[in-house]
């Protein structure tokens, strides 16, 4: 009812267990503050911590897929030491944030930074800033194939304050310049 009312749209509810999930149709339509703020809104009103995953999906296999990827990655999550679930939480919310630092978090935290770095060494084998640019660049995928916007305007919208630090952040992780994605996906579209 709550989604219904605030998004003015019908959602399909899924209770796996431990996770829940909405499916709803035109949710990137709508405005990522938009649906941050309803979600906060949910988590008052069930007096509970809510870790929202967003990911788009074009048919009802690519959400079962998602799902099943999702509930692999909670996994993950519940073995790793409570600081560094904590961590994730806080990443998966602020990584746009250009800002964000790991003093940051560890202030957030009540922890030093040498601490969170041989935990997330340990425990995740990378570091601090490879976590922070896998979740930045994670969602400029979702934008280079899911908007028309300009590489600037993903740069800024993951957090990255230019796109020239966006462009090689990019090309560390996915070995292909994000400009040379874009084109491979529109290529892909035509085939």
């Amino acid at each position: 009812k709550m989604v219904k009312d605030y998004f003015n749209e019908d959602c399909i509810f899924y209770d796996l267990g431990n996770s829940k999930y909405f499916l709803l149709q035109k949710i990137y339509d709508i405005r990522e503050s938009k649906i941050d703020n309803f979600f906060l809104q949910l988590e008052n009103k069930l007096d509970t911590k809510i870790i929202v995953r967003k990911k788009k999906c074009n048919s009802l296999d690519s959400f079962v897929d998602s799902v099943e990827s999702l509930e692999i990655e909670l996994d993950k999550e519940q073995t790793l030491p409570r600081i560094l679930r904590k961590m994730i939480v806080y990443l998966r919310a602020n990584y746009y944030n250009k800002e964000l630092t790991q003093s940051m978090i560890c202030e957030e935290l009540n922890i030093s930074p040498q601490y969170l770095s041989r935990l997330i060494k340990k425990y995740m084998d990378t570091t601090f800033i490879h976590y922070l640019n896998l979740l930045r660049i994670e969602e400029s995928i979702h934008l280079l194939k899911n908007t028309d916007k300009m590489m600037y305007e993903i740069a800024e919208i993951v957090g990255y304050s230019s796109q020239h630090y966006f462009s090689r952040a990019f090309k560390k992780i996915m070995k292909v310049s994000p400009v040379n994605y874009q084109l491979e996906l529109k290529n892909g579209e035509k085939n």
